[in-house]
């Protein structure tokens, strides 16, 4: 099932528009109807809102700005075509990049692999032209490398294997927001894309500290910016997280 994830800050008029806004379209097209929709704090959730591609897949994303101002200075109709404007994307873009999910599950699986081989929870995936090529999970304590990150790990062998050091037609699906040093990695071989499911905060915030958008950090400040989408299978990562850093420490 698609997702629609409209931001807001606080409980608005642009929240009231847009919830009668989804009930009437709903009786209007019942196709509609398989499309859910999350409403998501953005004060809660910076990295989710900061970090997303217009129109992204597989959650797809209102341009809050805009909508938010058509409920404070609009009429409710605009407000209404501007989330009938979404649904229809979705329904449109629906086998345009459906595999977001399925990479990720895979990352995911990785994660959890990756603690059953006595590392951390964190695992990879390099995709080209909707195929996996290359896959990698967190390896700091078996290679006793603490740099060996899942994402870094996985550039550093794929690049020395295939004898590249560009990867400007790549999609990365990482389990959790790479960290500066991966995301380093990342901007030095011009990934095209990155995607991940947990943020960098909420891994933090389950470890006990604040953590920031790393990621994000990294790319404004540099020369190249891969196309990021965040939060896909979001929950299912942060269980992962959640599980293993309730009893162990961060390496």
């Amino acid at each position: 099932m698609k997702t629609i994830r409209m931001f807001h800050i606080d409980e608005c008029k642009y929240c009231d528009f847009a919830r009668q806004a989804i009930a009437e379209l709903r009786e209007e097209n019942p196709e509609y109807q398989n499309i859910e929709i999350e409403m998501i704090n953005e004060e809660k959730h910076p990295e989710i809102a900061e970090n997303y591609d217009y129109w992204s897949v597989p959650s797809l994303f209102i341009d809050h700005d805009k909508i938010f101002e058509a409920a404070l200075f609009m009429p409710y109709e605009t407000v209404k075509e501007g989330v009938k404007l979404a649904f229809e994307k979705a329904l449109e873009t629906e086998t345009e990049m459906p595999d977001d999910e399925l990479f990720m599950k895979k990352a995911i699986e990785l994660s959890v692999k990756a603690v059953e081989h006595g590392n951390e929870p964190f695992g990879a995936v390099l995709v080209k032209d909707g195929e996996i090529v290359f896959t990698n999970e967190n390896q700091i304590y078996t290679m006793h490398d603490p740099t060996f990150h899942g994402e870094a790990g996985l550039i550093h062998r794929f690049c020395a294997e295939k004898g590249i050091t560009d990867l400007r037609d790549y999609t990365l699906y990482s389990s959790c927001e790479p960290c500066f040093m991966c995301s380093g990695a990342m901007v030095w071989v011009k990934l095209g894309r990155l995607v991940y499911g947990a943020s960098n905060i909420e891994l933090e915030n389950i470890i006990g500290n604040e953590g920031c958008n790393c990621s994000r950090i990294v790319f404004e400040n540099s020369f190249w910016k891969p196309k990021v989408t965040a939060g896909v299978l979001r929950e299912q990562a942060i269980e992962v997280l959640r599980d293993y850093f309730g009893n162990h420490e961060k390496g």
